[in-house]
């Protein structure tokens, strides 16, 4: 009776860890949120930009540190991996690669207090039901805010807000828009997709084509996974008429925003028919590494090398980056392992962490294509380490 007694305490205790951690990794994607919404709207509210944002961090380290106890007690060994693996890093640069110690530290500061604790995080977890629900939540959260912005562009048609292009605020509304979609998929009804719409047209018209890429990747793998032909019929027939009628769509959106003053720099591009062949300086970044890379292509130069070369910007391609930064002789097997891992993300059948998987991966691989660093990329490393952990379990049973 008493071991009985036991494991329940233990069960009880396990599920307040994984709640408490859920809830800290939600917060993360509630304060990237925010931090993107305010600066969006910084020419229209008295409040400094970095007055909030450093408001928002403080938010976030404290409520990482109220999770860190429940690491502790459950991913103890894994902490102390991390800890050793950042630490080497650290000797590494600071022995072997000093010259690049500039970006190092900086990204070592701004990113990895993220990417470090929240990796940890979700690899704590054990149940994975309970961060499925609180990303709901916070999915929720963030509509209100996205439907109070389309109320004022479309329906208040307001002039005194200073709209502001934000890459980063279109990045941000990929997690409610991917949350939503995994839930028009998983148990359809049309308030799902309806939401899922409704952010994507403010994605559209606020943000980057980039942001639209991993929600097209998203579906794509969605359609994968769907084993129902009803479903697929439906989706198809929705997609193809979106697409007969998408310019004359766009048309109407585009007159409507330019009315306040709104240019989309993204519709323009649809309606251009440039969206995928523009790219916005970038080819001149892919010369450059290229041409770096052929000069040394095997060397391994460093974490974050390729930052030294454009003088603290990055190639915009996850590939080039990592052929760059560790050498071909280095690249070859990570490469493979992360196509690996991709392959059985997208192919796994569908369960809470899968979809929380795919989530991930949507938001992160896609945009690394074309834009941002996985060094700094807390998307990417959360699903690395949670793909990794995943296939470990299953190799196990």
């Amino acid at each position: 009776m008493q071991a009985l007694i036991n494991e329940s305490i233990i069960e009880n205790h396990n599920i307040k860890d994984d709640k408490k951690l859920s809830f800290v990794v939600s917060v993360l994607y509630l304060g990237l949120f925010f931090t993107n919404y305010f600066y969006m709207m910084s020419n229209s509210i008295s409040l400094p930009h970095d007055v909030i944002s450093n408001i928002i961090k403080i938010i976030i380290a404290c409520v990482s540190l109220w999770g860190i106890k429940s690491v502790f007690k459950k991913s103890f060994g894994v902490m102390v991996i991390f800890s050793l693996f950042l630490i080497i890093l650290i000797i590494n640069n600071s022995l072997f690669f000093q010259s690049n110690s500039e970006y190092f530290y900086k990204n070592i500061k701004e990113s990895w207090v993220i990417c470090f604790p929240m990796t940890l995080f979700i690899l704590s977890i054990d149940d994975y039901s309970f961060l499925i629900k609180y990303f709901e939540k916070v999915a929720y959260v963030q509509l209100v805010f996205c439907l109070f912005l389309l109320f004022k562009i479309f329906i208040q048609r307001d002039y005194s807000i200073d709209f502001v292009y934000s890459m980063g605020f279109s990045y941000a509304c990929l997690f409610p828009a991917l949350v939503f979609l995994n839930r028009t998929f998983l148990n359809f009804k049309m308030h799902y997709l309806l939401s899922t719409l409704l952010i994507t047209l403010l994605t559209m018209v606020l943000g980057s084509r980039g942001a639209l890429l991993c929600i097209a990747v998203y579906l794509a793998i969605m359609l994968v996974k769907q084993k129902s032909f009803k479903v697929l019929l439906g989706v198809t027939f929705f997609l193809g008429s979106m697409y007969i009628f998408s310019k004359n769509i766009l048309l109407l959106i585009a007159k409507t925003i330019e009315d306040i003053g709104i240019s989309s720099r993204t519709i323009v591009m649809f309606l251009n028919n440039d969206i995928a062949t523009h790219l916005s300086g970038r080819e001149y970044l892919y010369e450059v590494i290229i041409d770096k890379i052929q000069q040394n292509p095997f060397t391994y130069k460093g974490v974050n090398a390729s930052y030294m070369v454009f003088d603290g910007a990055y190639p915009h391609n996850i590939i080039l980056e990592l052929i760059y930064d560790l050498g071909l002789v280095v690249f070859v097997p990570v490469f493979c392992i992360l196509v690996f891992l991709s392959y059985k993300t997208i192919f796994s059948e569908r369960s809470d962490v899968n979809d929380i998987e795919c989530i991930l991966f949507s938001m992160a691989i896609p945009s690394l294509l074309v834009s941002g660093s996985l060094w700094v990329s807390w998307n990417f490393w959360m699903w690395l380490a949670l793909a990794v952990k995943r296939h470990v379990c299953l190799l196990k049973e």
